[in-house]
């Protein structure tokens, strides 16, 4: 078999299984940003989870939700808490 046989993924990027339309992937991470400042504010600058100080790089930084949006947990303010990206992968969805 050559290698140029199959491929992993398309060139062009991810497409439905069912119709072969391109498929365009929602970027979470965008729509929760909003909420990151006024919920650090709130928090002190403190992970909701270690208590240790949030990083200054944004990036590191992750909104979680209380409740999971799984077991029924919604996006409202009061159902998200800013995390370290430590905290927030160990987590998981407990």
């Amino acid at each position: 078999m050559a290698s140029n046989d199959f491929t992993l993924a398309p060139p062009d990027g991810p497409r439905c299984i069912d119709c072969g339309q391109p498929v365009q992937r929602r970027r979470r991470a965008e729509s929760y940003r909003k909420f990151l400042v006024p919920q650090i504010v709130r928090q002190g600058a403190l992970c909701a989870l270690c208590q240790r100080r949030l990083p200054e790089d944004a990036t590191d930084i992750h909104i979680d939700h209380i409740v999971p949006l799984a077991r029924g947990g919604t996006s409202e303010l009061e159902n998200l808490q800013a995390v370290c990206a430590g905290c927030n992968m160990r987590k998981g969805t407990r």
